[in-house]
């Protein structure tokens, strides 16, 4: 794969989906429906960023006193390998700790998504 001079850092991230019905809910069954719909895309996108784990490190010292463990890749890594609801759990508290006391900096990329994606679609 050839890599471009972007100029500037690029987040990526993938969606990796195994059964069909989250695509059939938007009248996609093949590669062609995507394709020659891709403004679906702009509905499908911002609402899968919403599940994506993010620290947001710009929280205030107070806050981030309370989450330090969320900072640390392995404490998520050891609560998905339990298989227990304790990820989603401590995710959802994750984000009530952060909410008004960061930079929200997930909401500002979900903000930029749109706006690229307006741009392709």
């Amino acid at each position: 794969m050839k890599n471009h001079d972007v100029g500037e850092e690029i987040l990526r991230f993938e969606i990796k989906i195994n059964k069909m019905r989250k695509l059939s809910s938007y009248s996609i069954y093949t590669l062609s429906d995507l394709i020659n719909n891709l403004h679906k895309i702009k509905d499908i996108l911002p609402e899968l960023w919403d599940y994506v784990l993010h620290f947001d490190s710009t929280m205030n010292k107070k806050t981030k006193e309370k989450t330090i463990r969320y900072a640390n890749v392995n404490y998520w890594i050891d609560l998905i390998k339990k298989k227990n609801r304790s990820y989603h759990y401590h995710h959802k508290k994750l984000y009530r700790l952060m909410e008004g006391n960061t930079c929200a900096i997930q909401a500002q990329v979900k903000d930029v998504m749109l706006d690229t994606l307006d741009c392709l679609v």
